[in-house]
Formats: C-alpha cells, sequence, structure tokens
C-alpha cells in the first residue's frame, strides 16, 4: 500500500501540475474549448458559456494546487475526494465527446499535446485507478513520514523536468515546479501540518494566479499552434510528403453467398455480376486523411474571392485580427492605433481580418479610430492565430514575424 500511495503521489501530482500549467498557458484557448462543449451542439449549457473563460482559469488554477497537495499529502481527504470528483466528472465528458464523437479534442493539454476522445477518455481512466488508492488510504501513516514525502516531492520534481523536456519542449514548467515544490519543501521541513497546508496551497494558488494572468493579459509564452512567430502560413498550408491519405470503404454483397464486405472504390467489381453495390449502406472511414497544420486559412472579399496567396505574398503587411467585433476589447482598439498609424506612415500595406460582416468591421473599426480595409476569415481559424482580439501580426512574405496582445502590441515598427 505503502509503494502504490507513493507512486500515485507522484504520477497524479506531476501530472496535474503540468496538465493545468500546459492549458493555464493558454486560457483563452481552453476557453474556447469549454465554449464547445457548453454549446447546443453539446451539453446545450448557454448560460455556462458566459463564464467559459472564468471556469477556464478556476479549472487551470485548482489542477495546479491539486498536483501540489497531492505530492505534499496536504488536506488527504480533501484532496482525494476532490481529485475523485475532478476525473469521474472528466472521465464523463471524455467518454460523451467519444462515444457521440461530440468533441474531437478535449484539450486536456491544450495544443501541445493532442489526443483523440478515446485517447482521452482511457487517459482519464488510468488517473482515475492511480486516484482512487489515495482516496482510499487517506489515513495511511506514509503521509506523516517527513523523509518519504521529501523523497516523493524530489522524484516528482524529476517527472515534471522528464515530460517537460521529453513531451512539451518547453522549460518553464520545470521552474515553476522547482519553486512551488522548493516552498513545499521547505515548509515541510521548517514548520507544522498546518502551516505546510496554508502555505502550500497559498503560494500554489498565488503563483498559479499570476501566471495565467500574465498569458491572458498578454498572449502565451510557449505557443503550441501552427501561427506561432517565424512560421511560414503558406508552408503551413501544404500537405507533409508523408502524409496518410485517407482510406473509406464502400459496401459491396455476394448474391449468392449474401456476404457483404467493404472495399475501395477503385475496387469494386463492376464487371462481375455476381456482386452488387450497396448504395444503402453509408461508406466506413477506416483511416483518416492527414491534413495541412494550416487547412483554414482564407481571405475572403465581400463578392467571395479568396486572396489569401496574394496578402501572402507581400514583402510585409500588417494584420489586424478581430474574430468577433461584439467581443472584441473597446480599450484594446486604442492601443493598436499607434501601430496602425505607424504603418501608414512607412506606406506598409494593412489588412483587417474578421468574421463579422466586411461592411460592419469597417464602419466598426473607423469609429474606433481605425482605418483600414477588412476581409473575412473563419472564426475558429482567426481565434487560433492569435489569442486577442483585437491583435496584431507582423508578416513578410507570409512568414509571421511579430504577434501582439494589443496589452503589449508596440508603439512603431522597428
Amino acid at each position: 500500500m505503502k509503494a502504490l500511495l507513493s507512486f500515485s503521489r507522484i504520477f497524479i501530482g506531476s501530472i496535474f501540475i503540468l496538465s493545468g500549467l500546459i492549458k493555464a498557458n493558454d486560457a483563452v484557448g481552453f476557453s474556447f474549448k469549454l465554449d464547445e462543449y457548453f454549446s447546443p451542439a453539446v451539453f446545450d449549457l448557454p448560460f455556462f458559456q458566459e463564464f467559459s473563460l472564468a471556469i477556464a482559469i478556476i479549472v487551470c488554477v485548482v489542477e495546479i494546487v491539486l498536483g501540489l497537495t497531492c505530492i505534499f499529502g496536504v488536506k488527504k481527504k480533501l484532496t482525494a475526494i476532490t481529485l475523485l470528483g475532478f476525473l469521474v466528472f472528466f472521465g464523463f465528458l471524455t467518454f460523451y465527446s467519444a462515444y457521440f464523437n461530440k468533441v474531437t479534442d478535449c484539450g486536456c493539454f491544450g495544443d501541445a499535446l493532442k489526443f483523440t476522445p478515446w485517447q482521452s477518455f482511457i487517459k482519464d481512466m488510468v488517473l482515475l485507478a492511480f486516484a482512487i488508492p489515495l482516496f482510499m488510504g487517506k489515513n495511511h501513516n506514509s503521509y506523516s513520514d517527513k523523509k518519504l514525502t521529501t523523497n516523493i516531492a524530489f522524484l516528482s520534481l524529476l517527472t515534471v523536468g522528464i515530460l517537460t523536456f521529453v513531451v512539451f519542449n518547453w522549460t518553464f514548467p520545470l521552474f515553476f515546479s522547482v519553486a512551488t515544490i522548493g516552498i513545499g519543501i521547505f515548509l515541510l521541513n521548517k514548520t507544522n501540518q498546518n502551516i505546510l497546508d496554508g502555505g502550500v496551497i497559498i503560494s500554489s494558488t498565488i503563483l498559479s494566479l499570476i501566471f495565467t494572468w500574465y498569458t491572458y493579459s498578454y498572449l502565451p509564452i510557449k505557443d503550441y499552434r501552427p501561427y506561432k512567430v517565424e512560421s511560414s502560413i503558406a508552408k503551413g498550408m501544404e500537405v507533409p510528403a508523408d502524409a496518410k491519405p485517407g482510406i473509406t470503404h464502400v459496401f459491396i454483397e455476394n448474391l449468392t453467398t449474401r456476404e457483404v464486405k467493404g472495399v475501395l472504390m477503385k475496387d469494386i467489381p463492376w464487371n462481375d455480376k455476381n456482386w452488387k453495390y450497396r448504395s444503402d449502406l453509408e461508406p466506413k472511414i477506416i483511416q483518416e486523411a492527414d491534413e495541412a497544420p494550416i487547412h483554414d486559412f482564407s481571405i475572403n472579399t465581400e463578392d467571395g474571392a479568396d486572396i489569401a496567396e496574394q496578402v501572402l505574398g507581400w514583402k510585409k503587411v500588417l494584420v489586424l485580427v478581430s474574430y468577433d467585433l461584439d467581443k472584441s476589447d473597446d480599450e484594446g482598439w486604442k492601443k493598436v492605433q499607434s501601430i496602425i498609424a505607424d504603418a501608414k506612415a512607412k506606406n506598409l500595406p494593412l489588412v483587417g481580418l474578421s468574421a463579422s460582416d466586411i461592411s460592419q468591421a469597417t464602419q466598426f473599426a473607423k469609429e474606433r479610430g481605425v482605418t483600414l480595409p477588412f476581409y473575412n476569415t473563419d472564426e475558429t481559424t482567426l481565434k487560433t492565430i492569435v489569442r486577442s482580439n483585437p491583435g496584431i501580426l507582423l508578416l513578410e512574405e507570409g512568414v509571421i514575424k511579430g504577434k501582439w496582445h494589443f496589452n503589449k502590441v508596440p508603439n512603431a515598427l522597428e
């Protein structure tokens, strides 16, 4: 029991810290995923859509704090119950998504690590399997062993470090864990249990909130999306040479044996009168085709023409992005005025992208002191490009050379 409890504390604690930090790095993106769950197409809970961002931030912070309380044995009963509640709830969500094919990516690790719905469900069940011993053994005497807890803390730090470099290619989670786990180790060996409990919870909550606030107020520190700085949008739209082709089976029936089997459309034996094509049966996807990393980018004029290739070919262009004008920040429009004016002074082309009506977008921006031509781009694509509404991009021959939240946009281009 002691060994199982120790491993569970290391395993669950490390995963929860990483999961919380990856999502907190892009809380806005996680809120979009929650918004999808609350939509009429899934659970039809429109009331909660208004609070998607607040819920996203709370979930991120609670995950990180739970990871640390699990490692240090803080509030053992409350931690065990909360862990079980989290995993049962998210296990239900991932099972529902997988079984009914509602949400194709749970967002468990943001854009850093993609899981299919069934993979997400399996991941939650594995975590749940190790959370149950924590609940059953919450009063086990190993929790009072300071030396054991110190070793668990160091092994958790090592686990976070390995996953940070091998899986996520990002050093910040390790630095964050060094700070928070370091505080916990210090309190563990210098104070009593009550101070340890309060110290771990308060310090991890404060540090998590500061990090989440920073990434929300500016942009994610680590960008895992295909629109990160120095990436080429044009190249991202190319399907990789080693991409897997799509495989879809249609069905044919043997008129003698009544055998029904799936074959490729090109392999239907049209000249064999013993086989009949079953057009009444739905084709079955055997293998999804690999897509280009960027497969939904377009810049559409009012008459529907796509000028993306033309814009991506320009030597340099400043792009303003506002996926939904009604949800954009009025102060943000004031903060982008200076860089728009600087681009005009330097005779740089200007482009506005929005999913809103083009004429309305042009008038909306003009009323806020920003004048530039607007075009239409898919809302989801714009949300993916930059987590700021409005946000600014600088493109050079289709390569993203700069990307700014309105809170950090420079007054002038270099």
